[in-house]
């Protein structure tokens, strides 16, 4: 640290320290990121520009900021990550336990930590595009954590600040609304289960075409009153091809093979 970013206060003197023994960003935040030294070096050049001041706590706690950030970390799962990979259990168990300055330290450099890791996979992804397809030529990169952390410190509206990390697109509202109502439906008791038999193909009489209609419009696909009978036909087959599409299926409308 440079004599000109030293601390003086207790709780500065105390971020420092932990700073200097507490480098790791969780290990899969360097996916679209660079590597986790970098990560870390970023965190700590931040801190050292503002004297190791805290962002998340005070010396009475945490702080407004870092309540919602740990709120943001449970709520994880709006955005289809998981929120146990942000540990807000242990944050809040951290937390809970801090009582002096070497305690509130220690959370205040884990959440920084784990907000880079959130910010990281909010804005690059949570894996890289082309580990998934080889032939995806996308390699998103995350801004830097000390950006990160200065944008979030300096925004007027905090909560706001936090939510406009992701996408904001039409596009991704859509799917955000979609993993809601798919999640809201699983809790009411899932989908329709269909039948095991044979092989489906269009313009086959089956009993199970009745149940196939209600699969098709719990999942959004078909619209009541399309089609009616046991003969698997017509607005029906064409809403399987949608679900065979949506899912990288071939296309052919057979159910079963």
């Amino acid at each position: 640290v440079g004599e000109a970013h030293l601390p003086t206060d207790p709780l500065a003197m105390a971020i420092a320290r932990e700073l200097s023994v507490n480098t790791t960003v969780m290990l899969d935040a360097s996916a679209n990121a660079g590597d986790e030294e970098e990560l870390g070096l970023g965190i700590q050049g931040y801190y050292e520009n503002r004297v190791f001041q805290p962002l998340w706590v005070s010396e009475q706690g945490l702080n407004p900021h870092g309540e919602l950030l740990i709120s943001a970390f449970e709520k994880a799962g709006d955005h289809a990550l998981d929120p146990a990979d942000y540990a807000p259990d242990r944050l809040r168990q951290l937390a809970s336990a801090a009582t002096g300055t070497e305690g509130l330290a220690e959370l205040e450099v884990a959440i920084s930590n784990t907000f880079v890791t959130y910010a990281n996979h909010l804005t690059a992804g949570r894996v890289k595009p082309n580990e998934v397809n080889r032939s995806l030529n996308l390699f998103p990169k995350a801004p830097d954590p000390a950006v990160l952390l200065e944008f979030v410190d300096t925004s007027e509206d905090f909560a706001a600040a936090i939510e406009g990390l992701s996408p904001n697109t039409p596009n991704y509202d859509r799917l955000k609304t979609a993993l809601a109502d798919y999640r809201a439906k699983e809790a009411a008791g899932g989908f329709t289960a269909i039948p095991e038999g044979e092989t489906l193909k269009p313009g086959m009489t089956d009993p199970r075409v009745q149940v196939l209609r209600t699969r098709l419009t719990e999942q959004d696909l078909f619209t009541p009153g399309n089609h009616s009978g046991d003969v698997y036909d017509g607005a029906l087959v064409e809403a399987v091809k949608l679900f065979q599409e949506r899912h990288g299926l071939e296309v052919d409308g057979v159910i079963g093979k």
